[in-house]
C-alpha cells in the first residue's frame, strides 16, 4: 500500500514538472506564492543595495550597529520562502530556492563583521568575512536569476528565460570571476612581495577606475528586473486563469 503511495506521488510529480505553469492544472495560490515571493525578492533586494551602498546601520541596543541592508535580506528571505510554499516548478527548483535562502541567511550573519571591519579595518578576520558577504551578496543574485529563469521556462516565457540567464551569467562575469581573481592575484601579491594582503587588496580597489564600478553593479540591476518582470508574469496569469474561471465577472 505504501508503495503504490509512494509510486502515485512520484508520478505525480513527474506530471508537475513536465506540464506547463497554467490554470488548468495548478490552482491559483501556486501563482499568488511565485508572485508575492519574487515581490519581496524585488523589494528586499533593493533595500538591501539602498541601505548597503548608502552605508546605513540601525543601532538595535547602545553600542550594538546592525548594517540597515540585513531589513532588506530578512525581507528578500521571506519572499524565498515563499517561492519554496509554490511547489515544484522544475527539476532543480526546491534545490535552487534552498541554496538561495541558505546565502539570505548567510548575508545576515556577515552584518556584525562588516561594522566591526568599519572599526578595525587592519583586522584581516574581519576583512575577510566582508569579503565572505561580497561573495555571497553576488551569489544571491544569481540564484534570483536562476530562480526567474525557471518560472519563464515554466510559464512558458522564452524571451524572459533568455533574459534571466543573460543577467545571471552578468552576475558570473562581471562580479564573481573579477572578485575571485582579485583575492587570487592579491594573495600571491603578498605571499611574493612580503606585505599584508588586506594592504594589497586596497591597493588594487583604489587603482581601479570610478567607470569599472559603474559596471560591475550593472547586474544587481538586471537581478531586479528579471526578478520583477517573474512577479508581473506570475500575476498576470493569475488575473487571466481567474477571469477564465469567473467569465460573468
Amino acid at each position: 500500500m505504501n508503495d503504490t503511495m509512494m509510486n502515485d506521488q512520484m508520478d505525480s510529480d513527474r506530471t508537475d514538472q513536465d506540464m506547463p505553469l497554467t490554470g488548468a492544472d495548478l490552482p491559483p495560490v501556486r501563482f499568488v506564492f511565485l508572485a508575492k515571493g519574487f515581490a519581496c525578492i524585488f523589494w528586499g533586494l533593493l533595500i538591501a543595495m539602498i541601505m548597503f551602498f548608502g552605508n546605513a546601520a540601525v543601532e538595535v541596543f547602545h553600542y550594538v550597529r546592525i548594517p540597515g541592508y540585513v531589513v532588506g535580506s530578512l525581507l528578500a528571505a521571506w519572499g524565498v520562502w515563499m517561492l519554496s510554499e509554490a511547489g515544484v516548478v522544475s527539476a532543480k527548483w526546491r534545490r535552487r530556492v534552498r541554496v538561495a535562502l541558505i546565502l539570505v541567511f548567510l548575508q545576515v550573519y556577515f552584518a556584525p563583521f562588516l561594522e566591526w571591519w568599519k572599526v578595525s579595518p587592519h583586522l584581516l578576520f574581519y576583512f575577510v568575512n566582508v569579503l565572505g558577504l561580497l561573495l555571497v551578496s553576488m551569489l544571491t543574485l544569481f540564484y534570483v536569476n536562476l530562480l526567474a529563469a525557471d518560472v519563464f521556462h515554466r510559464l512558458p516565457h522564452r524571451g524572459g528565460r533568455i533574459e534571466a540567464l543573460a543577467f545571471g551569467g552578468g552576475v558570473l562575469l562581471l562580479m564573481i570571476v573579477p572578485l575571485v581573481i582579485t583575492v587570487i592575484f592579491c594573495l600571491v601579491a603578498a605571499v611574493r612581495y612580503q606585505t599584508d594582503f588586506e594592504f594589497e587588496m586596497w591597493q588594487t580597489i583604489i587603482r581601479i577606475p570610478i567607470w569599472i564600478y559603474m559596471i560591475l553593479t550593472l547586474p544587481c540591476s538586471l537581478t531586479l528586473i528579471a526578478s520583477w518582470k517573474a512577479k508581473d508574469l506570475c500575476y498576470r496569469r493569475l488575473v487571466h486563469d481567474d477571469a477564465d474561471s469567473n467569465p460573468m465577472r
